[in-house]
């Protein structure tokens, strides 16, 4: 029983580079519908470049641009016309969003 038990736990396991700490079962569906590749470029991106509270998945599978050789990708089909329009700026907010966040450093004691 444990080893039929197991074999069932493993097939539905993620794989890895998926997004195993999200916690919004729908999101983590949503983002499981892209391929591996995608999945982990809209992990990395988190938000819509276009409404920047929406997160990417929250309105179902994340909808794929790409603006000057450069994949980008929009909460919604209703995003890809103004991220299209103002591509200079969809690709700065882009590059802002997947910068890696600073923790903060510690005080040096004296």
């Amino acid at each position: 029983q444990k080893a039929e038990a197991l074999k069932r736990q493993s097939a539905s396991a993620p794989k890895p580079g998926t997004n195993l700490d999200e916690p919004d079962p729908k999101i983590r569906a949503a983002l499981g519908k892209l391929s591996e590749a995608d999945r982990k470029l809209a992990v990395a991106q988190r938000l819509c470049p276009v409404m920047d509270d929406s997160r990417l998945g929250s309105m179902d599978v994340p909808v794929k641009v790409m603006i000057d050789g450069q994949p980008v990708f929009l909460c919604c089909e209703g995003c890809r016309d103004l991220a299209l329009e103002k591509s200079k700026e969809t690709l700065a907010r882009v590059k802002q969003l997947l910068k890696p966040t600073e923790a903060p450093r510690a005080e040096p004691t004296p």
